[in-house]
């Protein structure tokens, strides 16, 4: 499958429904080209589990596997286009764009 994520086209393999769901607004038509290439192998869900990278209460550790690491696999791939992540609120006020951003906590 293909998608458009910040001007970026990608291929993505996607085999659980968490990643699915969460990038079906950015999915294209399969005739864009694609910039690269993201696939989640069984070896790094694997590693994921052993280093205990997915959370206990994770919805299921392949799935919540999937959509994490494929998510650090594009922030590395957006680095090397020069881009970055940035996770924040925006709102806009007469035609200005405001973002807030903050430290992440632990629940």
């Amino acid at each position: 499958m293909k998608f458009r994520i910040a001007d970026i086209v990608m291929e993505l393999e996607v085999r659980f429904e968490l990643l699915k769901s969460r990038a079906s607004k950015y999915q294209v038509e399969d005739d864009e080209k694609s910039e690269f290439e993201i696939t989640v192998t069984d070896a790094q869900l694997k590693k994921a589990q052993e280093i205990n990278f997915i959370p206990d209460d994770a919805i299921s550790d392949l799935e919540t596997g999937e959509y994490v690491i494929a998510g650090a696999n594009f922030y590395q791939k957006l680095l090397n286009k020069n881009g970055c992540l940035l996770h924040a609120s925006a709102v806009v006020i007469d035609d200005e764009a405001y973002l807030f951003s903050a430290n992440s906590r632990n629940w």
